[in-house]
């Protein structure tokens, strides 16, 4: 007969086996846990190890120390505009004919450079520019006028650097300290105002002018690499100014118009050798790699003939690459280079 605590006695028994089954399955784990472990190459269990140490075969991590890569002024740039094309240097002086460089003879020239396979950067002086030129009165105009000790500003005052980036889209400007001759095959540079008056000053000092310290070292230094140079326009001065008797265009005598000129009387006060020539021609110094177009400086020429002549230009000066390039893939010797290069006396300034 069944005694009131019988249920209780069958479920203290339950509880009693169930532990004891526990108890035996732990006891099974912990030996399979200690005979794996004894295994070469198992680890212990992260819960098996005591708490808040690490493992004695973990060693701490040293951090490499990362060096610093020099700077290299000779590396192809980087970037979206980034090229294997043969890289031109064009050197402007703002955005604007009375103002910097001709828009006309700077995007005719990015037309033939890229139909010829050869990318450009460009380079402008970082400076602040205060005035313009007026071609009908001969004469430049400040962008301020003075009250006393305090200038107002008639125009907004540009800088030269940022306006040269309107000229190009996708085309970055870089400072003009930072052209290196090395880097490129070619030296170009398209006319306008501000060749005479920002990366000069010839449109005031006439042959007593100065060229911008670094486009005349970088001048040089294109001329003694035999590396080829092309003007448009008011260029040809500069190159006049830096090179000794060089040969050049900048137009033609037979007009009734002051600014060719006057031009070409500078030119040859500079000693160097003008040749008249007509928008759509070109005069070839092939003995100092020198090559000029008149581009816009005869203002009556056709505005199709000035894109054909600034092509024929590039097209000479592509040859001119190509024939540098023929001769060294031959196994030439390279072309001579001065001793001490002029980027030195740049750097040493």
């Amino acid at each position: 007969m069944m005694s009131r605590f019988s249920p209780v006695r069958f479920l203290a028994a339950g509880v009693s086996k169930l532990a004891a089954t526990r108890k035996a399955a732990s006891n099974l784990l912990s030996l399979h846990t200690s005979a794996t472990c004894k295994e070469p190459g198992v680890k212990r269990p992260r819960d098996e190890e005591p708490a808040g140490q690490e493992p004695a075969s973990k060693k701490p991590r040293v951090e490499p120390a990362r060096k610093k890569k020099k700077a290299n002024i000779l590396a192809k740039p980087r970037g979206p505009f980034a090229t294997d094309a043969p890289q031109v240097a064009v050197v402007v002086s703002g955005c604007g004919d009375t103002d910097g460089s001709s828009i006309l003879e700077t995007t005719s020239l990015a037309v033939h450079l890229h139909r010829c396979g050869l990318a450009a950067e460009l380079f402008a002086p970082k400076q602040e520019n205060k005035h313009y030129f007026v071609f009908e009165t001969r004469e430049f105009k400040k962008n301020v006028v003075n009250d006393g000790d305090i200038e107002i500003p008639i125009k907004p005052t540009r800088n030269t650097l940022s306006e040269a980036a309107r000229l190009l889209v996708n085309h970055p400007v870089r400072p003009l300290e930072q052209l290196d001759h090395r880097r490129y095959k070619a030296l170009f540079i398209p006319g306008g105002a501000g060749v005479g008056y920002i990366l000069s000053n010839f449109l005031n000092a006439a042959n007593a002018a100065v060229v911008n310290p670094f486009l005349h070292l970088n001048i040089q230094d294109f001329y003694k690499s035999k590396k080829p140079i092309g003007t448009i326009s008011y260029g040809g001065i500069l190159v006049a100014k830096c090179i000794p008797k060089v040969r050049i265009t900048i137009g033609r005598s037979d007009g009734d118009r002051w600014l060719p000129r006057d031009l070409i009387g500078l030119a040859t006060a500079l000693e160097a050798e003008h040749v008249d020539k007509r928008a759509d021609e070109t005069c070839d110094d092939d003995e100092r790699y020198v090559y000029s177009t008149p581009g816009l400086t005869v203002r009556t020429d056709p505005r199709h003939e000035i894109f054909n002549g600034i092509g024929k230009l590039v097209d000479a000066i592509s040859r001119r690459i190509k024939e540098l390039d023929g001769k060294l893939d031959e196994g030439a010797a390279p072309l001579p280079q001065v001793e001490g290069s002029n980027q030195q006396q740049i750097a040493g300034q």
